[in-house]
């Protein structure tokens, strides 16, 4: 039965046919004739707990009668031969012996085929991109994924919002995915596959309710891409721009505040430092859920100082990128990766929440300790929190606070009990905005930063950008 599971999740995960996955049910069957009622029991279980969609049971079923009836979805494709192949179906239940079943098995099978259908004639319809051709919505890639609209785009690609023919053929009610296209110059470098493979396993492994899932990794002719989670909401740095322009009270702010902590901390856990927080990576769903982008990017090198809030990257190392407003010192110095770098940069959009405006006017840490800068108090603020506020506003890591759980225990109320409870408070805060449209500039973020393990793989070189003088790539 192990063989058989495995063949399932391959089947799920788009990497065999439909063809192919009633052929391997049927040889075993024919090999184990005793094991039809317990493989049938444990489908029939598998619907009912809801990790197998019931569409699939029943394009198996026929397989379990005797004899089992064969349907071909090369046939099911074919419009006029569907009617016939549904036909079939009932003439060899009715000669079973089962009228009332073989009605219900070929209603079941013209509704599979019919979907199935659909799909592969979807397929036929969208033009597959040419590797030099510019991606547009309607294209399709990797014969799955149909581009429906650009979510956003920069300097290293694109990300479309795209519709899964996978999961549209499993009948699953969340069939769109967020897809992350490399441009033409990163996914030509000869070690940028192995690379940013790397990033997406390690990604994978970071699965918490507040961190964006990935879920795949792979190429199509030369592009390279990732499918990630698709989010309905908006990005922290658009809502701190319309709606937080004076700050919020603390018992809004907790929420966010808590929730970015939550997935922080969990990374530390796992040895992985995020190295780029900034309100672009942080993302407020419309159910109130907050998500963090992008764990583990790079330092940059010889990097300009300014106040923009564009990752920067080192065109002549590794793929590598900060921050200026929200970049510990210590990833200026090139210094190794710590915890305390995020702390800063929490520190620093919870500031931004709580006021309304950047601790150092969104100058960069070492601009600040160069001109000697101190953050104001933020009045509302009660001493204790205040107090802890600034310690994580430390200019020098050690003198900044020690952990993630450490830096936020003066803002939790004193009730907050449960770790994992749902923020509501966050969608409280957003109802007043109405309805939330999907932020483009974070998905824009997700392009120019999501290269989680790239600073421990090849160099890839940034494609060169005209830009004036002083400006941020």
């Amino acid at each position: 039965m192990h063989e058989l599971s495995t063949e399932l999740g391959r089947f799920i995960g788009g990497g065999i046919s439909l063809d192919q996955l009633r052929a391997v049910f049927r040889d075993y069957l024919a090999q184990h004739h005793d094991q039809r009622e317990p493989i049938s029991r444990w489908l029939r279980t598998t619907v009912e707990e809801g990790r197998l969609s019931a569409t699939i049971w029943l394009s198996l079923r026929d397989l379990f009668d005797d004899p089992p009836a064969a349907l071909s979805l090369t046939a099911a494709v074919a419009a006029p031969r569907t009617a016939e192949r549904v036909q079939q179906t009932k003439t060899q239940a009715a000669i079973a012996g089962s009228t009332a079943h073989a009605t219900q098995l070929a209603s079941a099978h013209a509704t599979q085929l019919a979907s199935v259908a659909r799909i592969e004639r979807r397929k036929s319809a969208q033009p597959a991109p040419n590797d030099g051709e510019p991606l547009r919505p309607g294209m399709i890639v990797r014969e799955r994924f149909v581009l429906v609209e650009q979510l956003g785009s920069g300097g290293m690609g694109e990300v479309f919002k795209a519709r899964d023919l996978r999961r549209e053929e499993a009948h699953d009610r969340q069939p769109f995915i967020a897809l992350k296209v490399l441009n033409k110059e990163v996914s030509n470098h000869p070690d940028s596959f192995m690379a940013l493979q790397r990033e997406a396993r390690r990604a994978g492994t970071l699965a918490h309710p507040n961190v964006v899932t990935v879920y795949d990794f792979d190429r199509d002719g030369a592009r390279i891409y990732m499918t990630m989670e698709y989010l309905e909401g908006r990005g922290l740095d658009t809502y701190l721009r319309e709606e937080c322009s004076s700050g919020l009270a603390l018992e809004k702010a907790w929420p966010i505040i808590r929730g970015v902590a939550l997935a922080l901390e969990y990374g530390h856990q796992k040895r992985i430092v995020h190295s780029d927080l900034k309100p672009g990576n942080i993302f407020i769903c419309n159910d109130g859920g907050v998500k963090v982008l992008d764990f583990g990017i790079a330092r940059v090198i010889n990097a300009t100082d300014g106040k923009s809030e564009e990752t920067l990257f080192d065109p002549g190392k590794r793929l590598r990128g900060l921050t200026p407003a929200y970049a510990s010192l210590e990833m200026w110095n090139r210094e190794s990766p710590d915890p305390r770098d995020d702390i800063y940069a929490l520190a620093c959009v919870t500031y931004e929440l709580l006021s309304g405006k950047h601790p150092y006017d969104r100058l960069s840490a070492k601009t600040a300790v160069a001109r000697k800068l101190a953050p104001q108090r933020v009045e509302a603020l009660s001493r204790g929190q205040w107090e802890g506020l600034r310690k994580g506003l430390e200019l020098r890591r050690e003198q900044r606070s020690a952990s993630v759980s450490h830096f936020i225990k003066p803002f939790a109320p004193q009730s907050t009990l449960r770790k994992y409870a749902v923020p509501a408070a966050v969608a409280a805060v957003l109802a007043t905005a109405g309805a939330l449209a999907v932020s483009a500039r974070y998905y824009r973020s997700a392009v120019e930063d999501s290269t989680l393990q790239v600073l421990q793989c090849a160099e890839i070189p940034r494609p060169v950008v005209q830009q004036s003088e002083g400006a941020v790539a």
